[in-house]
């Protein structure tokens, strides 16, 4: 089977349509979505202007399916009323009704939802949603704030008493971290480290809260950061830990040995001497409610704004939607409409177009339609009375010529009797003549058939009166 002979057989296999169509639909839309990512937009814009895509050609196509529909039966009709065919009348009538009864209550109704949905749509826009959203941001990035100044703050009281020992000497150490303990306790910290640059020599961390010690990511670069800066703040939210780490650092440099000891010994310096930094970095962790919630509230703040900046699109995107449903509305209904029509009138044209063949003499027509309601009644009084009408008719040409070859069989022995014999109906009139009964009237048997026999045998018979009237 060739490519022209599949696609003449499956041309009317809806399904096959339909996922052509569907398919076609996806590589238009996948081919957009591909142009408008190649051109840097953000994702929710993205996001956006796609759905706008699919909603209009949706709109589009069903606007076009249900031209088509209407058009196809409109022109049906159009050419079975200008070939004259039985039920074409009425069935225009139908189709029309059909269609008046799914457009009108659409066509009514959908200036109204329009309306209604704009103003809903406007309304929303114009309560005071952005004040409240933007409060609880501010309130969320306050909290944080608020937290990160006091770890900072903290952090440079730490450095304050930090500086007072000598990180290169190691006999200083255990006092170094003796009393960072103490600084600890005193002050509940989360955490709380000292670096010699970015080399840790002691950190302590809230038990209750760190199972095992904290892994800070991009630490090396935070430190650098706080040295070059003197200060430095980071929220760490990749720790195995529930809720939200602040960090706050500060720096402090101290003097260099060997320069002291150059200085003294008035020895010329030789190229720049490098400082070295004493770090303190504390830490504040947010519980999980709370981080959740400031980031639930910056997060509303972000969509709102995002809402804010698509509000034409946004408010394109619920008339669309609101269109597209009423064009299903519109199809389904048009569609189920004019099938019930077609299923109304094709027993209705088969019992007119029998009706005509039946009157015309022809009995042995039947109608074949598969109906199962109360029509599917009439159909089968129909074929019934047809099939007793052609029984009658049957025994009525059976009578006929029974009832011609015993006329025939009378005739034949009346011809071969020699008197005369008239035979007559019960009104008197003459209905058969012999031959003997013709020679003796001197009459031919079309002067004689269907005459009176009382009249004609006075007129022929003068002296026939007595036994004529008997």
């Amino acid at each position: 089977m060739d490519l022209r002979e599949q696609i003449l057989r499956h041309r009317k296999d809806r399904r096959l349509i339909v996922g052509g169509l569907v398919a076609l639909f996806v590589v238009v839309a996948f081919i957009y979505f591909l142009t408008q990512r190649g051109e840097g937009l953000p994702q929710p814009l993205i996001a956006n202007r796609l759905l706008l895509f699919l909603l209009w050609y949706v709109n589009i196509i069903l606007i076009l399916t249900i031209l088509f529909v209407v058009v196809r039966h409109v022109f049906r009709i159009l050419v079975d009323r200008r070939n004259k065919i039985l039920g074409s009348r009425f069935q225009t009538k139908l189709v029309l009704t059909a269609i008046g009864l799914s457009f009108i209550p659409v066509l009514i109704l959908f200036p109204f939802a329009t309306r209604l949905l704009l103003d809903s749509f406007d309304q929303w826009f114009s309560l005071p949603i952005e004040d409240v959203v933007r409060q609880g941001k501010e309130t969320a990035e306050s909290l944080s704030k608020q937290i990160e100044q006091t770890n900072l703050r903290d952090a440079r009281r730490v450095l304050g008493e930090v500086q007072r020992f000598d990180l290169e000497d190691l006999e200083q150490r255990p006092k170094l971290q003796r009393r960072s303990q103490e600084l600890f306790e005193e002050n509940q910290f989360d955490y709380l480290a000292v670096y010699d640059g970015t080399e840790q020599i002691h950190a302590n961390a809230n038990p209750r809260t760190f199972s095992r010690d904290p892994k800070v990511r991009g630490l090396n670069r935070f430190l650098e950061e706080t040295i070059a800066r003197g200060s430095s703040v980071q929220v760490e939210n990749t720790l195995d830990i529930e809720g939200q780490l602040i960090l706050a650092a500060a720096a402090g440099a101290r003097p260099v040995a060997e320069r002291d000891e150059m200085l003294a010994s008035g020895e010329a310096l030789v190229g720049p001497v490098q400082p070295k930094y004493t770090v303190v970095v504390v830490g504040t962790v947010l519980p999980p409610d709370v981080t959740e919630k400031s980031a639930n509230l910056i997060r509303a703040y972000q969509r709102y704004l995002q809402q804010v900046v698509l509000r034409e699109e946004v408010r394109t995107s619920y008339l669309l939607i609101l269109l597209m449903v009423s064009l299903l509305v519109v199809l389904a209904f048009t569609s189920i409409g004019l099938r019930l029509t077609r299923r109304v009138m094709a027993p209705i044209q088969a019992l007119a177009q029998g009706t005509r063949r039946i009157s015309s003499g022809d009995l042995d027509h039947r109608i074949d339609v598969a109906v199962d309601d109360e029509l599917g009644v009439l159909v089968d009084a129909f074929n019934s009375m047809t099939e007793e009408l052609q029984r009658n008719k049957e025994l009525v040409d059976r009578g006929n010529r029974e009832l011609v070859e015993a006329n025939e069989r009378l005739a034949t022995v009346l011809e071969n009797v020699a008197a005369g014999v008239l035979s007559i109906d019960a009104k008197g009139h003459i209905r058969t003549c012999n031959s003997a009964a013709l020679g003796i009237l001197h009459q031919r048997e079309a002067d004689v058939l269907g005459k009176y026999v009382k009249r004609y045998l006075e007129r022929m018979l003068p002296g026939a009166h007595g036994s004529a009237t008997d």
